[in-house]
């Protein structure tokens, strides 16, 4: 998050690419303040300029009417009360502070994409939403930002696309790895899992996840939300 005068804030900073990128454009004479409920890979940050701080967005008390912009990438769907966070985060902007949230949606991609690749996908899909996730939540954004008040919404998605053996095939590779029990719990055959791992590591095969849904909105000029 960046504070008034400004300030930017990171919530669910998770690696911290963005805070760091953040610390660069706006620094010195602002604030980032990314926070996390976990946040080990943010030590580097208060060297950069930034702050860090480990918060729960449900529970944790957030300033209202501090920052100048707010962003979240890949955080909100991952959280029950996600409707609950984005009204707070939406508090959070002072007069003119603008609010972005990037998240994933299926929206149709999902069940088309082919392959082992695909297969494995919708299993880890759903597990994420077994585990409270939701795969459909993001397209609904700027319905919930005008909602909330805010004005000049905008939205967009996009579909990654890679190719096997890139930097975000091998994440993939690795995130199957990581999941391999819960998938095979779920049904999915070991050797399927296998052949989604192989295909992520041909590098004449070209491969695409669902959509990242991005929206954006801005706190009117005027006090009062």
């Amino acid at each position: 998050m960046t504070e008034s005068s400004g300030s930017r804030q990171a919530p669910g900073a998770g690696g911290g690419s963005f805070a760091r990128w953040l610390c660069s454009a706006v620094l010195p004479g602002g604030r980032v303040l990314a926070v996390d409920a976990d946040p080990r890979h943010l030590t580097d940050l208060p060297g950069r300029g930034g702050e860090v701080a480990q918060l729960d967005l449900v529970a944790n008390d957030i300033a209202e009417g501090a920052f100048d912009f707010v962003h979240t990438r890949f955080v909100l769907l991952h959280i029950a009360d996600r409707d609950i966070v984005v009204e707070r985060l939406a508090r959070a902007l002072a007069p003119g502070g603008v609010l972005v949230l990037e998240e994933g949606d299926g929206l149709g991609v999902l069940d088309e994409m082919p392959g082992a690749f695909g297969e494995v996908w919708r299993a880890f899909a759903r597990s994420t939403e077994i585990a409270g996730a939701s795969q459909s939540w993001a397209r609904n954004l700027p319905t919930q930002l005008e909602a909330l008040g805010l004005v000049d919404v905008h939205s967009e998605a996009d579909i990654p696309m890679f190719r096997g053996g890139s930097p975000m095939a091998r994440m993939w590779n690795l995130t199957w790895a990581q999941a391999h029990d819960t998938l095979v719990g779920l049904g999915v055959r070991p050797e399927v899992i296998a052949a989604a791992q192989a295909e992520l590591e041909d590098e004449q095969r070209w491969l695409y996840a669902p959509p990242t849904v991005r929206a954006w909105a801005r706190r009117h000029d005027m006090p009062g939300l």
